[in-house]
């Protein structure tokens, strides 16, 4: 899947509008299989998201100060 960088809501707003398609049930199983492979692509993207956000708050120092988010594997 070829996307352009997805912010963690966009990624997490396509990742639900696949996964109620997929509900649905009213794909064929070629569309199913590709929604399926394309949910996934979008999953590592907020989890990629979500890890950078762990380690930015483990990152805090003792005064408060932030580290830049990142996603991870950039």
């Amino acid at each position: 899947m070829t996307r352009k960088k997805l912010s963690f809501e966009e990624a997490l707003e396509a990742l639900n509008r696949k996964v109620k398609e997929l509900e649905q049930g009213d794909l064929s199983l070629e569309d199913s299989l590709k929604h399926y492979e394309e949910s996934m692509e979008l999953l590592e993207i907020c989890r990629s998201y979500l890890n950078g956000a762990e380690a930015r708050i483990t990152a805090l120092d003792s005064r408060g100060q932030e580290v830049p988010l990142e996603r991870e594997g950039e």
